[in-house]
């Protein structure tokens, strides 16, 4: 094998992939996420769901405003369905209001 003709990047990917193993079996965390998801990172959904939803939004402390915001937004809706469904009452059949 000639040194000289190795592409780089594949030599940096299967090193990557070589400290990635070897921290796989020296880290007992990293070694059980890979026994129970098959993944040293752990499950992939998992981790989606943390980049999807900030940290802070799953805090306890933020929690009460979380709560009045989601009441808030319940509250604009059924006023927004309620004057959509009501706007028929007060309009003539040619959409005069009276």
């Amino acid at each position: 094998m000639d040194f000289d003709k190795v592409d780089e990047e594949k030599a940096r990917r299967r090193y990557r992939r070589l400290v990635l193993a070897y921290s796989t079996l020296t880290n007992e965390e990293m070694f059980q996420n890979w026994i129970r998801y098959g993944d040293p990172e752990g499950s992939q959904a998992i981790n989606a769901i943390q980049l999807a939803v900030p940290v802070w939004i799953l805090d306890p402390a933020f929690r009460p405003k979380l709560m009045a915001g989601a009441i808030g937004c319940v509250f604009v809706l059924v006023l927004t369905i309620y004057s959509y469904v009501n706007k028929n009452k007060y309009n003539c059949s040619n959409g005069i209001f009276l």
